[in-house]
C-alpha cells in the first residue's frame, strides 16, 4: 500500500490497493497534521516494541530455552557418560581376563581330550565289530545252509494254515469247560458229552474226593438249576472202641430235611453180617453228620445221603 498526499485547499491522498485498483481520500488541511503525528507515534511505538523485543524478551526467552534444554539433556548426557565409563570398565575387565587365560593351553587340552574320546570310541566300535564277526563266523560254522529247492521240499510236507489236511494220528490239548472255537480231542469230547447227557430230562454232575462221592441233578444243560443231591462214602476204622465220627459233605444241603443212612459190616465168630443196630446218625447239619462207630469188630462203614 502506498500513500500520496497533496497540500491543497482540500487536501487528498491516493491509496493504492494494487497496480490496477486505488481509492482517493480527501480531507482538510488540519487533518494532515493529525495523520503526520499519528504516523510519528506509530513509528516511535514500533521502535520501542523492537527495542523491548530485542533487549528484554529475546534474552529472557533464550535463557528459558537454554535452562529447559539443560534440565532435559543434562541428565541424559550424564547417563551416557556413566554408561560409557561402565562399558570402558567392562572392556578392561574382559581384556584382563583374556590376558590372564592361556588360550593356547586350553585349546591344546581340549584337542587332547577330544582325541582321546575319539580314540576310545573307535576302539569300542572295533571291539563290537570284532565280537559280532566272531559270532557270525561261529553261527555260520555250526549252521546248515540249504538251497531253495531243499527249503521248498521241506515246506511241501507242512500243513497249510488254510484248511490243513492232517495225516497219521494228530493230537490236541484237552480243554475242559471251554465253549470257544478252540480245537478239542476225543477224550475231552466224550467227557463233555457224558456230563451233558440227560436222564429223565435231568443233567448230572459227579464230584469225588478221597472216600466220598457226590452227584448233583440239574434241570438245565448249563448246570445252574440244581433239584437233587446224592452223596455217599465209607469209613475205615483206625482204632478200637466206640468213637464219634464227623462226616463233611462235598456239597451242603439247604436244610436238615435230607435223608441220611449207613451200613456197617463187622466180624464175629469168623463170619460177616449186617448189624442193623448201628443204622442211623447221632447228629445232622446242612454241611455234614456225626455218627457213632464201634471199632471193636467193624470192617468198614458206608453211608448215604440224599435231598436238596
Amino acid at each position: 500500500m502506498s500513500i500520496h498526499h497533496q497540500i491543497q485547499s482540500y487536501p487528498s491522498i491516493e491509496v493504492s490497493i494494487s497496480t490496477e485498483k486505488f481509492f482517493k481520500v480527501e480531507f482538510y488541511t488540519s487533518s494532515f497534521a493529525d495523520i503526520v503525528m499519528s504516523y510519528t507515534y506509530i513509528k516511535s511505538g514500533q521502535q520501542e516494541l523492537e527495542d523491548y523485543t530485542n533487549k528484554t524478551c529475546k534474552p529472557e526467552l533464550d535463557k528459558h530455552v537454554l535452562d529447559a534444554a539443560d534440565n532435559t539433556f543434562s541428565p541424559m548426557i550424564q547417563e551416557a557418560k556413566d554408561a560409557k565409563e561402565a562399558a570402558a570398565k567392562s572392556v578392561q575387565k574382559c581384556e584382563d581376563l583374556v590376558a590372564s587365560l592361556n588360550i593356547e593351553s586350553i585349546i591344546g587340552e581340549e584337542a587332547k581330550l577330544r582325541s582321546d574320546a575319539d580314540k576310545a570310541l573307535e576302539e569300542t566300535i572295533n571291539d563290537v565289530y570284532s565280537e559280532l564277526n566272531s559270532k557270525i563266523d561261529t553261527k555260520a560254522a555250526t549252521s546248515n545252509v540249504y538251497a531253495k529247492a531243499q527249503i521248498d521240499s521241506f515246506l511241501s510236507t507242512k500243513a497249510p494254515l488254510l484248511s490243513p489236511s492232517f495225516s497219521g494220528i494228530p493230537t490236541t490239548p484237552t480243554a475242559s469247560g471251554n465253549n470257544s472255537l478252540q480245537i478239542t480231542n476225543i477224550t475231552n469230547l466224550k467227557t463233555e458229552i457224558s456230563s451233558k447227557l440227560s436222564s429223565n430230562n435231568l443233567y448230572s454232575r459227579i464230584t469225588t474226593s478221597n472216600n466220598q462221592w457226590c452227584r448233583e441233578w440239574f434241570t438245565d444243560a448249563n448246570l445252574t438249576q440244581c433239584v437233587w443231591v446224592e452223596q455217599g462214602g465209607y469209613i475205615v476204622p483206625t482204632q478200637a472202641g466206640v468213637v464219634i465220627n464227623t462226616i463233611t459233605f462235598l456239597r451242603p444241603y439247604k436244610n436238615v430235611n435230607y435223608h441220611f443212612g449207613r451200613n456197617m459190616e463187622h466180624s464175629y465168630h469168623g463170619g460177616v453180617s449186617m448189624c442193623s443196630a448201628w443204622i442211623g446218625f447221632f447228629e445232622k447239619s446242612t454241611t455234614g453228620a456225626k455218627i457213632y462207630l464201634d471199632y471193636s469188630g467193624i470192617v468198614s462203614c458206608s453211608w448215604y445221603a440224599c435231598g436238596i
